[in-house]
């Protein structure tokens, strides 16, 4: 594959596909996920589901996670004869790993000629490519909106969540725009209504979660629940998982921790293992392999692996410990529990202060606290009955906006 500082692009010739299934419609869908568990997985979540109303599924994503999508019954569509890494999440924002998606894309629109491409958000080639395909787009987004939301209200415009999204996105449309002039296509002008959004973008949240109740959203943005999935193939880790959930006794708290990405500032890692290391009453299972740093050793109430299925933990535990990323945060609030948030980057502060709002978490900053905050901390996160029961509120909501099947509803509206 040679990539040079502009890329051919050209149009193909995309019919729709035509097939019935008891009335309903039948169509292809390629789906284009940034190669990390917390993008493959949500996606591969809505793709079983189209699939089981008999629509055709195809993934792009990086060969690491071939396997994972064979084992649920779906093709990967390999990025050139020799199968070249794409779609990696730590290079999303570069020039030339964009170019890439573009270019595994649009191999894939030809081999599988698609109805709908679904992408993340962050991903950006798969929107290119779709554009010069001709071909509706839905974008599924985190569990906080990163854009500007459209208002006059003087209350939001001067807020710091909203100062925040309009520096991010001028900032990802200048990267957007870098993309496209690469790829011989017009710069964007700048209009959060409709750049980068796709033709429909799923925000992974419920209206209490929203400000105002997402009225400010553009008209693209539905919302569309938690997406949190994991497949029942994880057995790889679950099975130890459940004999050490098995052997806790006692009157032990269960936490699930998730340090998340630190985007090279402090972290809570360190500080949580001091407060846990003498206690008797807590039980800590950790994923760790987005720590940035070494891991040290473990005291003997805390179950460190790479990844820890954080469905079968959930269901066993008091809290979550997390750095605010989507996967976790949403979990959790899925399951009921109240989070304890030590947010850095990406869409951990706006998320983190969606959840304190609402009342169902405490955050604070790594760089902040001692370790009297943390074992503060902690103590209110597994003790606070209002964090609890503002979680427990969320997780119906959840769980109601989930039984609407709502990412499916708009995949199926965009075939044209």
């Amino acid at each position: 594959m040679v990539i040079g500082p502009y890329v051919l692009l050209k149009p193909y010739d995309v019919s729709t596909y035509h097939l019935h299934l008891d009335g309903q419609h039948v169509s292809k869908y390629l789906f284009c996920a940034l190669g990390s568990l917390g993008y493959v997985y949500p996606l591969l979540g809505i793709a079983k589901d189209l699939s089981q109303r008999g629509h055709e599924i195809f993934f792009v994503t990086d060969r690491r996670f071939s396997g994972a999508i064979t084992l649920e019954g779906f093709e990967r569509i390999p990025c050139g004869p020799s199968d070249h890494s794409s779609f990696e999440s730590s290079r999303w924002y570069q020039r030339e790993a964009g170019v890439i998606q573009v270019l595994h894309t649009q191999l894939a629109i030809g081999i599988c000629n698609p109805d709908v491409i679904v992408t993340s958000q962050l991903a950006r080639g798969p929107l290119i490519a779709a554009e010069v395909a001709g071909l509706p787009t839905c974008v599924l987004g985190f569990g906080a909106y990163l854009w500007p939301l459209l208002t006059d209200d003087p209350r939001v415009v001067a807020s710091d969540a909203q100062r925040g999204a309009q520096q991010r996105y001028a900032s990802m449309l200048r990267s957007y725009n870098d993309l496209r002039c690469s790829c011989g296509l017009d710069s964007l002008q700048a209009d959060p209504s409709t750049s980068m959004l796709g033709d429909a973008f799923l925000l992974r949240s419920v209206p209490s979660m929203e400000v105002d109740g997402g009225k400010w959203l553009p008209k693209q943005v539905h919302l569309a629940g938690s997406c949190v999935w994991e497949p029942e193939s994880i057995a790889y880790s679950a099975s130890s998982v459940a004999t050490c959930l098995s052997a806790i006794r006692g009157e032990v708290s269960i936490i699930y921790v998730q340090q998340g990405r630190s985007f090279n500032s402090a972290r809570f890692w360190e500080r949580l293992i001091d407060a846990l290391v003498d206690r008797t009453d807590v039980f800590a299972f950790a994923s760790t392999d987005k720590v940035d740093g070494p891991i040290g050793p473990m005291p003997h109430n805390i179950y460190a692996r790479a990844h820890v299925p954080q469905g079968r933990v959930m269901k066993a535990a008091s809290g979550v410990v997390s750095s605010g990323n989507t996967t976790s945060v949403l979990g959790a609030l899925e399951q009921g529990l109240p989070t304890l948030l030590f947010p850095m980057g990406n869409e951990q502060p706006d998320l983190a202060e969606h959840c304190v709002r609402v009342g169902a978490a405490l955050s604070a900053r790594p760089d902040r606290i001692d370790d009297e905050d943390m074992d503060r901390l902690l103590n209110a996160l597994l003790n606070d009955n209002g964090l609890r029961t503002s979680a427990v509120r969320l997780s119906h909501e959840f769980a109601t906006t989930r039984a609407k099947g709502t990412a499916v509803r708009v995949l199926e509206a965009l075939v044209r």
